[in-house]
Protein backbone atom coordinates (compact mmCIF):
# COMPACT_ATOMS: atom_id res chain seq x y z
CA UNK A 1 0.00 0.00 0.00
CA UNK A 2 3.27 2.31 -0.01
CA UNK A 3 1.81 3.65 -3.40
CA UNK A 4 -1.16 4.93 -1.77
CA UNK A 5 -0.42 5.82 1.69
CA UNK A 6 3.32 7.04 2.99
CA UNK A 7 2.70 7.32 6.33
CA UNK A 8 -0.70 6.92 8.57
CA UNK A 9 0.09 7.69 12.34
CA UNK A 10 -1.67 6.93 15.58
CA UNK A 11 -3.52 10.41 15.76
CA UNK A 12 -5.74 9.77 12.69
CA UNK A 13 -4.20 11.74 10.45
CA UNK A 14 -2.68 11.08 7.28
CA UNK A 15 1.00 12.71 6.59
CA UNK A 16 1.48 13.59 2.57
CA UNK A 17 -1.11 11.08 1.58
CA UNK A 18 -1.25 10.29 -1.97
CA UNK A 19 -4.99 9.61 -3.56
CA UNK A 20 -6.55 8.78 -6.71
CA UNK A 21 -10.05 8.44 -5.86
CA UNK A 22 -12.88 9.21 -8.12
CA UNK A 23 -15.30 12.49 -7.73
CA UNK A 24 -17.06 11.57 -4.57
CA UNK A 25 -13.19 10.18 -3.33
CA UNK A 26 -13.78 11.26 0.72
CA UNK A 27 -17.57 10.83 1.35
CA UNK A 28 -18.39 11.12 4.89
CA UNK A 29 -18.05 7.36 5.63
CA UNK A 30 -14.26 7.59 4.07
CA UNK A 31 -13.75 10.46 6.17
CA UNK A 32 -15.06 8.96 9.12
CA UNK A 33 -12.85 6.21 8.54
CA UNK A 34 -9.54 7.94 8.20
CA UNK A 35 -10.03 10.02 10.93
CA UNK A 36 -10.65 6.87 13.27
CA UNK A 37 -7.83 5.48 12.15
CA UNK A 38 -9.35 2.54 10.52
CA UNK A 39 -6.26 2.45 8.04
CA UNK A 40 -7.68 -1.07 6.91
CA UNK A 41 -11.07 -0.40 6.74
CA UNK A 42 -10.35 2.73 4.47
CA UNK A 43 -8.19 0.35 2.45
CA UNK A 44 -10.84 -2.16 2.00
CA UNK A 45 -13.31 0.78 0.40
CA UNK A 46 -10.65 1.10 -1.95
CA UNK A 47 -10.22 -2.35 -2.76
CA UNK A 48 -13.41 -2.69 -3.27
CA UNK A 49 -14.48 -0.44 -5.71
CA UNK A 50 -16.16 2.19 -3.33
CA UNK A 51 -13.62 4.80 -4.33
CA UNK A 52 -12.63 4.34 -7.74
CA UNK A 53 -8.99 5.45 -8.49
CA UNK A 54 -8.19 8.03 -10.79
CA UNK A 55 -6.05 10.60 -9.79
CA UNK A 56 -3.51 11.33 -7.40
CA UNK A 57 -4.03 14.28 -5.01
CA UNK A 58 -1.55 15.28 -1.85
CA UNK A 59 -2.97 16.39 1.41
CA UNK A 60 -1.36 17.27 4.44
CA UNK A 61 -3.95 16.47 7.16
CA UNK A 62 -7.18 15.33 6.99
CA UNK A 63 -7.88 15.62 10.12
CA UNK A 64 -7.46 19.30 10.48
CA UNK A 65 -9.47 19.59 7.28
CA UNK A 66 -12.61 17.59 8.65
CA UNK A 67 -12.44 19.95 12.04
CA UNK A 68 -12.19 23.02 10.66
CA UNK A 69 -16.08 24.87 10.38
CA UNK A 70 -16.77 28.38 9.57
CA UNK A 71 -19.71 30.40 10.92
CA UNK A 72 -22.67 31.21 9.07
CA UNK A 73 -22.01 34.92 7.32
CA UNK A 74 -25.26 35.33 6.30
CA UNK A 75 -28.82 33.59 5.87
CA UNK A 76 -31.08 34.89 3.13
CA UNK A 77 -34.17 33.95 1.74
CA UNK A 78 -33.18 33.24 -2.25
CA UNK A 79 -35.27 32.71 -5.33
CA UNK A 80 -38.80 33.55 -6.10
CA UNK A 81 -38.06 36.19 -8.47
CA UNK A 82 -37.62 36.41 -11.64
CA UNK A 83 -33.96 37.98 -13.60
CA UNK A 84 -35.81 40.94 -14.69
CA UNK A 85 -37.00 41.51 -11.12
CA UNK A 86 -33.54 40.77 -9.61
CA UNK A 87 -31.81 44.12 -11.89
CA UNK A 88 -35.08 46.43 -10.92
CA UNK A 89 -34.75 45.60 -7.14
CA UNK A 90 -30.62 46.27 -8.21
CA UNK A 91 -31.46 49.38 -9.82
CA UNK A 92 -34.15 50.68 -7.38
CA UNK A 93 -31.97 49.83 -4.52
CA UNK A 94 -28.96 52.43 -5.61
CA UNK A 95 -26.57 49.34 -6.35
CA UNK A 96 -24.12 49.80 -9.43
CA UNK A 97 -24.25 46.83 -11.90
CA UNK A 98 -21.18 46.88 -14.00
CA UNK A 99 -21.44 45.44 -17.86
CA UNK A 100 -19.99 42.46 -17.18
CA UNK A 101 -22.37 41.26 -14.44
CA UNK A 102 -25.50 42.01 -16.51
CA UNK A 103 -23.72 40.08 -19.16
CA UNK A 104 -23.63 37.06 -16.79
CA UNK A 105 -27.11 38.01 -15.91
CA UNK A 106 -28.28 37.79 -19.66
CA UNK A 107 -26.97 34.92 -20.63
CA UNK A 108 -29.32 31.03 -20.33
CA UNK A 109 -26.85 29.67 -17.48
CA UNK A 110 -28.08 32.48 -15.00
CA UNK A 111 -31.38 30.72 -13.75
CA UNK A 112 -33.48 32.01 -11.08
CA UNK A 113 -34.90 29.45 -8.66
CA UNK A 114 -39.14 29.36 -9.43
CA UNK A 115 -39.89 28.96 -4.84
CA UNK A 116 -38.46 31.32 -2.86
CA UNK A 117 -35.70 28.94 0.17
CA UNK A 118 -33.57 29.98 2.52
CA UNK A 119 -29.44 29.54 1.99
CA UNK A 120 -26.97 30.58 4.32
CA UNK A 121 -23.46 31.50 3.53
CA UNK A 122 -19.94 31.53 4.93
CA UNK A 123 -17.48 34.00 3.79
CA UNK A 124 -13.79 32.54 3.89
CA UNK A 125 -10.22 33.02 2.83
CA UNK A 126 -8.78 31.39 0.39
CA UNK A 127 -5.90 29.83 2.70
CA UNK A 128 -8.29 28.83 4.92
CA UNK A 129 -9.56 25.77 2.66
CA UNK A 130 -6.12 24.45 3.40
CA UNK A 131 -4.38 25.48 0.37
CA UNK A 132 -0.71 26.45 1.26
CA UNK A 133 0.02 27.74 -2.72
CA UNK A 134 -1.84 29.85 -4.67
CA UNK A 135 -5.01 27.41 -6.21
CA UNK A 136 -6.18 27.22 -9.36
CA UNK A 137 -10.01 27.83 -10.36
CA UNK A 138 -10.78 24.53 -10.98
CA UNK A 139 -8.65 23.40 -7.77
CA UNK A 140 -10.78 26.21 -5.52
CA UNK A 141 -14.19 25.27 -6.65
CA UNK A 142 -13.76 21.80 -6.79
CA UNK A 143 -17.09 20.73 -4.95
CA UNK A 144 -15.44 17.54 -3.40
CA UNK A 145 -13.13 19.59 -1.62
CA UNK A 146 -15.48 22.26 -0.59
CA UNK A 147 -17.85 19.39 0.43
CA UNK A 148 -14.96 18.36 3.25
CA UNK A 149 -15.69 21.95 4.92
CA UNK A 150 -18.98 21.43 5.18
CA UNK A 151 -19.31 24.02 1.95
CA UNK A 152 -20.69 24.10 -1.34
CA UNK A 153 -20.83 26.53 -4.23
CA UNK A 154 -22.78 29.43 -4.80
CA UNK A 155 -26.14 29.38 -7.04
CA UNK A 156 -25.75 32.27 -9.81
CA UNK A 157 -29.08 34.25 -7.99
CA UNK A 158 -26.48 34.49 -5.08
CA UNK A 159 -24.34 36.99 -6.67
CA UNK A 160 -27.29 39.97 -6.84
CA UNK A 161 -29.20 38.38 -4.29
CA UNK A 162 -25.74 39.10 -1.54
CA UNK A 163 -25.61 42.22 -3.23
CA UNK A 164 -29.05 43.62 -2.53
CA UNK A 165 -28.65 42.33 1.25
CA UNK A 166 -25.20 43.60 1.70
CA UNK A 167 -25.99 47.51 1.66
CA UNK A 168 -24.30 48.43 4.97
CA UNK A 169 -20.93 46.76 3.60
CA UNK A 170 -18.11 48.58 4.28
CA UNK A 171 -16.15 51.34 2.24
CA UNK A 172 -13.28 49.28 0.48
CA UNK A 173 -14.70 45.70 1.42
CA UNK A 174 -15.20 43.36 -1.33
CA UNK A 175 -15.36 39.48 -2.27
CA UNK A 176 -15.90 37.29 -4.90
CA UNK A 177 -18.90 34.51 -5.00
CA UNK A 178 -17.92 30.89 -5.34
CA UNK A 179 -20.08 29.65 -8.28
CA UNK A 180 -19.46 27.76 -11.24
CA UNK A 181 -18.22 30.35 -14.00
CA UNK A 182 -20.81 31.69 -17.01
CA UNK A 183 -19.12 32.17 -20.00
CA UNK A 184 -19.91 35.99 -20.89
CA UNK A 185 -20.28 37.84 -24.63
CA UNK A 186 -16.12 38.17 -25.06
CA UNK A 187 -15.88 34.46 -24.46
CA UNK A 188 -14.26 34.83 -21.04
CA UNK A 189 -16.00 32.50 -17.74
CA UNK A 190 -17.01 35.24 -15.09
CA UNK A 191 -18.01 35.01 -11.54
CA UNK A 192 -19.80 37.93 -9.62
CA UNK A 193 -17.31 39.79 -7.02
CA UNK A 194 -19.41 42.55 -4.18
CA UNK A 195 -17.41 45.67 -3.82
CA UNK A 196 -18.24 48.99 -2.07
CA UNK A 197 -15.87 51.45 -3.26
CA UNK A 198 -14.20 54.12 -1.13
CA UNK A 199 -16.94 56.89 -2.33
CA UNK A 200 -19.35 54.53 -1.03
CA UNK A 201 -20.48 53.30 -4.16
CA UNK A 202 -21.86 49.66 -4.14
CA UNK A 203 -21.59 47.31 -7.01
CA UNK A 204 -22.70 44.01 -8.45
CA UNK A 205 -19.58 43.40 -10.69
CA UNK A 206 -17.68 40.69 -12.29
CA UNK A 207 -13.51 38.96 -12.75
CA UNK A 208 -12.06 36.61 -14.99
CA UNK A 209 -12.32 32.68 -13.41
CA UNK A 210 -10.08 31.04 -15.93
CA UNK A 211 -9.84 27.22 -14.85
CA UNK A 212 -5.66 27.51 -14.86
CA UNK A 213 -6.31 31.00 -13.26
CA UNK A 214 -4.73 31.56 -9.74
CA UNK A 215 -6.18 32.88 -6.67
CA UNK A 216 -4.29 34.86 -3.88
CA UNK A 217 -4.30 32.85 -0.44
CA UNK A 218 -6.24 36.57 1.18
CA UNK A 219 -8.35 36.41 -1.39
CA UNK A 220 -11.97 36.38 0.24
CA UNK A 221 -14.91 33.94 -1.50
CA UNK A 222 -18.18 33.64 0.05
CA UNK A 223 -19.51 29.85 -0.07
CA UNK A 224 -23.08 28.28 0.56
CA UNK A 225 -23.15 26.66 3.31
CA UNK A 226 -24.04 22.52 2.68
CA UNK A 227 -27.69 21.20 4.24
Amino acid sequence: MSDLFTEFNNSGEIQETEFAFARNKWTHALLKKANSGDFMGLVREVLEGRAEIVRIERLTSISAAVAKTFPIWKTLLIGGVSKKELQKRLADGGDNVSDWAKDIMGKPAFVTSAEAHEASFVRVKVGDLGFTKEPTTTELFDRDRLASFGLDLCEPEDGPSLRLAFHDQPKGDWFWVAMLPITVSAGDPLVFDVRRHGDGRRWLDALCARPAGRWVLSDEIVCRLRK
